[in-house]
C-alpha cells in the first residue's frame, strides 16, 4: 500500500480523536485496535497513534533493509516507552498491555535503542572501511582496510611503526605485527569511532549504559536496586580512603607505601600495578554500576533518543 497515504490517514485519525464531540469515534477505535480489551484506555491509543510522529528520521540511510530494521526497532522502542507491548502476566492466561511507567519499560526501551546504535555503527564501519579488521594498540584500537591502517586520525602502511607496551616497557613495532581483535565488541567499535572518526561528546556514556542494560537483559543478569549498589560503593570507598568523621583511617598501598586517594582510584588515565590496581578496578566497577543504576532510576528517555539522533546525524555527515 502507499506509505505516504497511510501516514496521512494516521494524521487524520489522530486529529479526529482530539474532538470532544467524537468520543464515540475514540471508543470504536479502541475497540477495533484492542479487540475489546477494556484494560486499554484512550491515552494509550493516542500514544500508539503518536508513535509514527516520533520515529527517528532514517530516510538518509541508503540501504533499504538497514533503514527498515532501524525503523522497526525505533517503533518497538517507543511502544515500550508507552507501555504498548503485549505481555502475558504471571499466573494468567490473558494477554494484556504492559501498562505503567516501570523500570522494565525503560530497560526494554534501552534494549531497542542499543539495537539501533549497534546497527548504525556497523553500517558506518562497513560503508567507511569496506572489509576491515580491528587491532589492539595497547588500550587503543586501529582498523586495517585494503592494506592501510587507520589509527589516531592518520593512515599508515603495514611497515610503519607504532609504539606499544611490552613487559612494562614501550617498544616500536610495525602495524602488521599488532594483535588482531577476532571478535570486536560494540565497545571496541565505539572506542575506535570516537578516537578516529568523530567526537561523540557526552553521549558516549549513554551508549555504554544502554549496552550494559542490553547485556543484563540478554544474559538474564539481575539488576540490583539503586540503594544496595550505593551502599556497597560507599562502604568500599570508605575502607579504601577512610572517613575522618568515623575515625576510619583508610588503607595504605603496600606497593608504594602511599595513602589511597579516591580521585586517583577513579582516574582511568593513571596506571597502577599490584594491589592498588586491583582496588582501582573494583571501585571503578562499583562506581560505573552506581552510575548505571542512577541512569535507570532517572528513566531519562529524552537523552537516549537524543543520543541516537546525534549518532545518526554524525554517521551521515561522515560518510
Amino acid at each position: 500500500m502507499n506509505k505516504p497515504k497511510l501516514i496521512a490517514l494516521i494524521k487524520l485519525v489522530s486529529d479526529l480523536s482530539q474532538h470532544k464531540d467524537l468520543r464515540w469515534f475514540k471508543d470504536e477505535l479502541i475497540k477495533n485496535l484492542t479487540g475489546g480489551n477494556k484494560l486499554v484506555n484512550t491515552n494509550q491509543v493516542q500514544d500508539y497513534i503518536n508513535i509514527r510522529r516520533l520515529i527517528i528520521d532514517y530516510s538518509k540511510i541508503d540501504d533499504e533493509k538497514i533503514k527498515e530494521t532501524l525503523e522497526i526497532d525505533c517503533t518497538l522502542m517507543y511502544r515500550h516507552k508507552f507501555g504498548l507491548v503485549v505481555v502475558k502476566r504471571e499466573g494468567s492466561h490473558i494477554d494484556v498491555l504492559n501498562e505503567g511507567k516501570i523500570n522494565e519499560n525503560f530497560n526494554q526501551f534501552c534494549l531497542h535503542a542499543h539495537y539501533q546504535a549497534e546497527l548504525l555503527i556497523n553500517y558506518f564501519l562497513n560503508r567507511k572501511y569496506k572489509i576491515h579488521t580491528f587491532y589492539w594498540v595497547d588500550q587503543n584500537i586501529a582498523v586495517e582496510s585494503g592494506g592501510k591502517y587507520y589509527f589516531g586520525r592518520n593512515v599508515y602502511n603495514d611497515s610503519d611503526m607504532v609504539t606499544v607496551t611490552k613487559k612494562g616497557k614501550p617498544v616500536k613495532v610495525p602495524f602488521k605485527n599488532l594483535t588482531k581483535i577476532k571478535h570486536p565488541s560494540f565497545s571496541n567499535k565505539l572506542t575506535f569511532i570516537k578516537k578516529n572518526c568523530f567526537n561523540i561528546k557526552e553521549y558516549g556514556n549513554v551508549f555504554y549504559k544502554i549496552k550494559s542494560i542490553r547485556d543484563s537483559i540478554s544474559h538474564r543478569n539481575e539488576i540490583r536496586d539503586l540503594q544496595t549498589v550505593k551502599e556497597e560503593f560507599d562502604r568500599f570507598r570508605e575502607v579504601l580512603v577512610g572517613n575522618p568523621s568515623k575515625n576510619i583511617p583508610g588503607k595504605t598501598d603496600p606497593d608504594t607505601g602511599k595513602k589511597y586517594d579516591k580521585y586517583d582510584l577513579l582516574n582511568s588515565k593513571k596506571k597502577y600495578t599490584g594491589k592498588r590496581n586491583e582496588d582501582r578496578i573494583k571501585i571503578t566497577e562499583l562506581y560505573n554500576s552506581l552510575q548505571l543504576h542512577i541512569f535507570i532510576s532517572n528513566q531519562d528517555y529524552p537523552i537516549v533518543i537524543e543520543s541516537l539522533e546525534f549518532l545518526k546525524d554524525k554517521i551521515i555527515e561522515h560518510l
